[in-house]
């Protein structure tokens, strides 16, 4: 927490850190679900960094025991292939409750419009 902090982060909520809460006001959600890095800072936490997906261990004492040894407690990870990134912003972005066709086709290339048609009309 001393390390973020002196980089300027705050603690915004009991799992999340902010960068400048003046600006932000909480449109980190919405990058993170655009595809931007989250740092995961907590035992067992999600994080998302330069595409790949992880999660920090989730027993306590390997926790502490990772960050006493200048370690990263990570436990596992994971990088999606680009249709998986695609999905995975998809179903984030749907928590909007509305998704901006246009968006996908400029980032991935693909037409979900169409490619989930059937989906879409359920």
């Amino acid at each position: 927490m001393e390390t973020m902090a002196a980089a300027g982060y705050v603690q915004s909520s009991a799992y999340t850190m902010i960068k400048d809460p003046q600006k932000i006001s909480f449109s980190y959600r919405d990058n993170l679900w655009q595809g931007a890095d989250l740092l995961a800072t907590g035992i067992a936490s999600f994080g998302h960094l330069s595409g790949v997906h992880y999660q920090n261990v989730a027993d306590w004492n390997d926790y502490l025991t990772s960050l006493v040894d200048k370690r990263l407690p990570l436990g596992r990870a994971y990088t999606p292939s680009a249709l998986q990134s695609m999905i995975r912003q998809l179903i984030l972005l749907l928590k909007r409750g509305y998704v901006e066709i246009r968006y996908f086709n400029e980032k991935f290339g693909r037409d979900i419009w169409q490619e989930y048609q059937t989906v879409w009309q359920q």
